[in-house]
């Protein structure tokens, strides 16, 4: 009897427990719909892309590489690196006409401005070929603006720097300085006359320096040559003493060099003339070898 009424309340709590554990089940993932501003802007990408505008077809793909858009982030972020690559990134380097590079310019390509300063870092611009337009002010403060404008092909995925040289001030409109005075030439400074007596002692002090280093040379190595009889039991002064000529003779090879060298100095200069030009002096050169 009493199993009779313990087996249908065990069922029937069996059945509500279920009930409510099922209840108690999350529901099962929708896939959730991508979001139209990602697809939106893969697609515009795309034909960013296409016609060469690299720059603004990668902005496009970063706006679309991010967690909301799914599985669309992934290759939104594959093609933003590979755009990143194809991308040139050229450095300009603006000179004036005195070849002093300038650092306040102003970049424009295709009238896009750039930058209005040159600090060395690279600037990205999309491969193709577009118009460059540089313009600063040059000159004493506050300077005069000059500009140029150049054609130049970028090719993709360039790197490096590229020279661009302003073209000198214009001054045909500056007002007339004062008209400089004429100067008489000067008289000709001559310096001739023959070598002096001090030329010809440096050189015979030159020659005998040569000539004793050479012999103080020779010494030594007939004295290094008789040490082969007591090597390896040679006395020390013996050894100091080959030691010493050879030192004398480095000596005496530089101070005769030295005095040879100065006397051809004097030799040559004692044959130069000085004449007076219009536009300063030149020299000639007379005597003979």
């Amino acid at each position: 009897m009493l199993e009779g009424r313990l087996l249908p309340r065990a069922f029937w709590m069996g059945v509500s427990a279920a009930t409510i554990g099922l209840s108690g089940m999350p529901a099962p993932a929708r896939d959730q719909p991508m979001p139209r501003a990602c697809t939106a802007a893969y697609d515009s990408a795309q034909e960013r892309q296409q016609s060469g505008h690299l720059r603004e077809g990668r902005e496009l793909l970063l706006a679309c590489a991010k967690p909301a858009c799914g599985a669309l982030q992934k290759k939104c972020a594959s093609d933003a690196g590979q755009l990143a690559s194809d991308i040139a990134l050229v450095a300009p380097v603006v000179t004036d006409d005195s070849g002093m590079a300038l650092l306040d310019v102003q970049v424009s390509v295709d009238g896009e401005s750039l930058t209005t300063r040159l600090d060395g870092r690279p600037l990205p611009v999309d491969p193709g070929v577009h118009q460059f337009s540089f313009r600063a002010r040059v000159g004493p403060w506050p300077g005069r603006e000059v500009s140029t404008t150049q054609t130049i092909t970028i090719e993709q995925g360039q790197r490096g720097a590229i020279a661009i040289s302003l073209p000198p001030l214009d001054r045909s409109s500056d007002p007339p300085g004062p008209a400089a005075p004429e100067r008489e030439a000067p008289p000709a400074v001559r310096h001739g006359g023959g070598p002096s007596a001090f030329a010809y002692l440096l050189g015979g002090v030159g020659l005998l320096g040569i000539g004793a280093g050479g012999l103080l040379t020779y010494w030594g190595k007939t004295d290094n040559d008789a040490l082969g009889a007591c090597a390896p039991n040679c006395q020390p002064s013996s050894v100091e003493h080959i030691r010493r000529l050879y030192l004398a003779a480095d000596v005496s090879f530089a101070a005769g060099g030295a005095a040879l060298g100065i006397a051809s100095l004097l030799f040559a200069t004692s044959h130069f003339d000085v004449q007076p030009a219009h536009s300063g002096a030149f020299a000639t050169f007379r005597g003979a070898f």
